[in-house]
């Protein structure tokens, strides 16, 4: 038996006896599908309910499922413009290999740890709660959030949103990955009084994020840490009201020559640990295909799926999207990282045969990183993207 079958058989048999979840308005969107070695194959599918999705998923077992953010009124329409856009869900897609996480130079893009993985949480929880909650005032009854299946979380925003277009879109995206902050945005010179006048912790959004974290590293005497030379950060230190000053906006209390620098320095890194990293391009194209939740991915093995707002902090994407048993397959491993399901970590492997729990076997099948035991002369072909 070929790798394909092998995993075909195992999808087969979870889509036979698990009742699929379709999305809502599952009647107007478009839906993609792809196969062992192409993530979207085919689109321009359409269903008129969920009944109908389930009979196609059992019958034909895709090993990619996608389905539009937009809603059509004609969504099996083709080319794009006889679909006729009737809105869509603002969507943010976070992947964890696009984060900045050290630990990629380590295992690569192909895979995900624990570090990584956690990094792509927090952002999606800074995302939820500071911006779309806190900033943009949704409802949390109208975000919907899903584990990916694979590198991260998609956040949905089912409603109040949906006829903004994808210019708006972009614009939403860029604000909170901080994308295009200019010094003369966030400080504002006062010609009478020649003097600056900066953010406060008390600001909103970003201005808040900027002066609240610099009065904290400034207290506890970090700053160094922000990027900042030791020079400057002492002449910080040194002035022992400089915290006071800069809660009523006066960043002139401590001299600093090149404030331009200085800010792009503070700036940067406040983006990395209070931004975002959400794709623009996935929020800004009103006509993209995302992952299914409760759809398998193809290229783990693992089930995308729908995570309550409220357990987003406790999800543990190393067991709940786990599917398939424990019985054990052989396989003949080409090269693996170290990787962690349901609280066992395998490998790192490289050219070895193994036995694993078929859940663990069929995670290295569908990244093309093993063969059957058998089948060790076999190209395991190209992953997927």
């Amino acid at each position: 038996m070929d790798e394909e079958t092998f995993v075909r058989e195992r999808f087969k048999s979870y889509y036979a006896s698990h009742w699929t979840r379709s999305p809502h308005s599952v009647s107007s969107r478009e839906f993609g599908f792809g196969s062992w070695t192409k993530t979207i194959e085919s689109r321009h599918y359409a269903f008129a309910n969920e009944k109908g999705m389930n009979s196609y998923l059992q019958r034909n077992v895709p090993f990619f499922i996608s389905y539009s953010e937009a809603f059509y009124r004609y969504p099996a329409g083709r080319p794009i413009q006889k679909k006729d856009w009737n809105g869509g869900e603002v969507v943010f897609d976070i992947d964890a290999n696009e984060l900045g996480c050290e630990c990629v130079q380590q295992h690569g893009k192909d895979w995900v740890c624990d570090i990584c993985m956690t990094r792509a949480k927090d952002c999606a929880m800074r995302l939820i709660d500071y911006f779309l909650v806190e900033e943009f005032k949704v409802p949390k009854n109208d975000i919907e959030v899903n584990f990916s299946g694979n590198r991260g979380y998609h956040i949905h925003v089912t409603s109040g949103y949906e006829r903004i277009k994808g210019y708006a879109r972009k614009e939403i995206a860029d604000y909170v990955n901080g994308n295009g902050m200019e010094y003369d945005n966030i400080f504002v010179g006062d010609k009478v009084r020649r003097k600056v006048i900066g953010p406060r912790p008390t600001d909103g959004g970003w201005k808040g994020r900027i002066a609240g974290m610099f009065v904290h590293h400034l207290n506890q005497r970090t700053l160094e840490s922000l990027g900042i030379t030791k020079a400057t950060a002492k002449k910080f230190y040194d002035r022992v009201d400089a915290a006071d000053r800069i809660e009523e906006g006066n960043w002139e209390a401590v001299h600093v020559s090149d404030k331009k620098k200085f800010f792009a320095i503070l700036f940067e890194a406040v983006k990395k640990e209070k931004g975002c990293f959400v794709d623009e391009g996935v929020t800004f194209d009103t006509s993209k295909l995302i992952r299914m939740p409760d759809s398998i991915h193809g290229k783990t093995g693992l089930l995308a799926q729908r995570i309550p707002i409220n357990d987003l902090a406790k999800y543990d994407w190393t067991r709940r999207p786990i599917i398939f048993n424990a019985n054990m397959v052989e396989l003949h491993v080409i090269k693996s990282q170290k990787f962690t399901l349901m609280g066992k970590t395998f490998g790192p492997y490289e050219n070895e045969t193994v036995g694993l729990p078929e859940y663990a076997a069929v995670y290295l099948l569908c990244k093309k990183a093993a063969v059957l035991s058998g089948n060790e002369g076999k190209d395991a072909g190209s992953a997927p993207a």
